[in-house]
């Protein structure tokens, strides 16, 4: 049960064939304990499973909260099972997905594409059988493809991705400050520490506010998918970046009246030029508020 050779493909030929004839999958997501289940029709292809939902779904929402999933299907009559766990992107409208084409011999029979959004699951582990219980064969295991960046790699991708001259910049500036016109502040060092954590997370809360809205709009057709970064790919849920992001703000407020406490109003001036907010908000709002001509799905 092999696929063919490359390191994209995540689903064994077998498993999209046998997909294929029954048609749909049960797509279970939501928090552990109060999961939500859903019979969905299913477009099987070798680097992918392409479900199709209602735009009122209740699983939409499960998505923006947590990306992890299961799948489960099985035939009794040909004595198969299956069980997938992965992660799931909701990616807006059938109607604008790059492979609509292909997707359109997939949807359920009477219902127009309109009618419908695409949610792609990505799958991490697999278990499947089929067969009689004497000779029954068995696969589980890890699919190629479906590794989880470590945590540190995905969150840092998520505030900081993108945007490295930035942060490079930010560095750059808090030590010029300390090292040339503070020098008659007492604790300077820890002068720069709180004047690197204010701006920093100033910046990073900035930048997963932004990745939330382009994820918003990438899903309405407005955006691109890499805008999104790592929340298009499922790998941060959205609800999770929008709570970091005010966890990351209360804290650069935190270390903002600590500095004004401590050194006067001056290095607040500091950490807020040094963050260069002002400048690449407006981009970032600009940017989210063009139209864009690629479709869901792309990038």
């Amino acid at each position: 049960m092999n696929g063919r050779g490359r390191r994209d493909v995540f689903i064994p030929d077998e498993i999209t064939r046998a997909l294929a004839i029954l048609g749909r999958v049960q797509f279970v997501s939501g928090p552990r304990g109060r999961e939500t289940g859903a019979s969905l029709a299913v477009a099987p292809f070798d680097d992918i499973l392409i479900c199709f939902a209602s735009p009122s779904s209740p699983i939409l929402k499960n998505l923006y909260n947590n990306p992890r999933v299961s799948i489960t299907a099985s035939d009794a009559g040909k004595g198969w099972q299956l069980n997938m766990r992965g992660r799931a992107v909701f990616t807006g409208a059938v109607h604008a997905h790059p492979r609509r084409m292909e997707l359109q011999h997939w949807l359920p029979e009477g219902v127009p594409s309109t009618h419908m959004v695409v949610l792609e699951f990505l799958p991490h582990h697999i278990e499947y059988s089929i067969g009689e219980a004497d000779v029954r064969r068995r696969y589980e295991g890890a699919l190629p493809g479906g590794c989880t960046p470590p945590f540190a790699v995905r969150w840092w991708q998520a505030t900081f991705g993108g945007i490295m001259p930035a942060v490079v910049v930010c560095w750059l500036a808090m030590w010029l400050w300390v090292g040339v016109y503070a020098q008659e502040f007492r604790f300077r060092w820890l002068a720069l520490v709180t004047g690197l954590v204010a701006s920093m997370c100033l910046l990073a809360g900035a930048r997963l506010v932004y990745r939330v809205q382009a994820m918003s709009a990438w899903q309405k057709g407005r955006a691109r998918r890499a805008d999104a970064g790592v929340l298009g790919l499922g790998w941060v849920a959205q609800a999770s970046a929008v709570a970091v992001a005010f966890i990351l703000w209360g804290v650069s407020l935190f270390a903002m009246v600590f500095m004004g406490v401590a050194w006067g109003g001056t290095p607040l001036l500091v950490v807020l030029a040094a963050s260069q907010l002002w400048w690449l908000a407006p981009v970032w709002i600009i940017h989210l508020a063009q139209k864009c001509p690629e479709a869901p799905g792309a990038g």
